[in-house]
């Protein structure tokens, strides 16, 4: 069901590459103040705006992560503005549990009570949730009744999630589920920084301009993406978040010339435990060259 407010303007019946890049303009406002700090930004914002904006219409979608390098960086703020666009309203708030098991009830309670917008806010320890991983995968999430051994609540789960966290670390199979927007501010004490502006009061105030700009951005591209030209863009995929690769993804790589995808293939590049894996693996093979080893060996 779209529920337009009554001021979104109307969406051009054949909207140029000039109209979609002007769209972006608009897309972006909210979140201007974070491009002052971090410009290389605009594609991953770009792509968790349109994201916000689409993410009912698509089956599944990954989660937006707002990772800061210290507090004060605005995660909140850019957070709410994104669920603001998406459902007009707050996101439903998940605090983090005492243990993974809390954390991962309190996640299932909010997805059986049909939250269009969740947020687990502030982030302190590592993120581990086979239900979250699920249903970012998946559009039916499987919830094992409170309870019970052996009922399971079935129930459809479009929501847009949002993590926020100050260097955030995810469990490895979530970092493929997300998309990073990092927040680094360069400055001592971020939380004294005024603005003339702020992007929550903004995202409900032009919400409806700002959803013309989303529908006219995703609209543009929806009538050129088959021109051969474009077969590079559409050739990279996200498995699980095929519709979400073709048709944002593809869309923010059309207009800003980088693919959003790339962030997520960066961050799990440089996630720790795969680094280090790599390179036990590595110096495994380099000491035993074309030759096999037992386990007492390697270790």
């Amino acid at each position: 069901i779209l529920d337009p407010p009554r001021d979104m303007p109307a969406i051009p019946d054949k909207p140029t590459k000039a109209a979609a890049a002007a769209a972006l303009k608009v897309l972006l406002r909210p979140f201007r103040g974070y491009l002052d700090d971090n410009p290389d930004l605009e594609p991953v914002l770009a792509a968790a705006a349109l994201t916000a904006a689409l993410r009912a219409s698509l089956p599944t979608s990954p989660a937006i992560v707002l990772d800061g390098n210290t507090i004060g960086a605005g995660k909140g703020k850019a957070a709410r503005a994104l669920a603001i666009l998406a459902v007009g309203g707050l996101p439903a708030v998940i605090p983090e549990g005492h243990n993974d098991e809390e954390t991962e009830k309190r996640i299932a309670a909010a997805i059986m009570q049909g939250a269009p917008a969740l947020l687990l806010d502030n982030l302190q320890r590592t993120l581990a949730s086979t239900t979250l991983e699920s249903i970012l995968t998946d559009p039916i999430a499987r919830i094992r009744k409170f309870g019970s051994l052996s009922e399971d609540v079935v129930t459809e789960c479009r929501a847009l999630v949002l993590l926020t966290a100050n260097n955030a670390s995810l469990r490895r199979d979530l970092l493929r589920r997300t998309l990073p927007v990092r927040l680094v501010v360069p400055h001592e004490n971020p939380e004294r920084r005024r603005f003339d502006f702020d992007p929550v009061d903004e995202a409900r105030r032009d919400r409806g301009k700002i959803l013309a700009a989303a529908f006219t951005i995703a609209k543009a591209w929806h009538l050129v993406r088959d021109l051969p030209d474009h077969a590079h863009i559409r050739g990279k995929t996200l498995g699980s978040f095929e519709a979400w690769a073709d048709i944002v993804a593809g869309a923010v790589h059309w207009l800003t010339g980088s693919n959003p995808i790339d962030a997520i293939e960066r961050r799990k590049a440089e996630d720790a435990s795969a680094v280090a894996e790599r390179g036990v693996i590595t110096q495994l093979a380099q000491k035993f060259v074309g030759s096999g080893f037992t386990a007492a060996e390697a270790a």
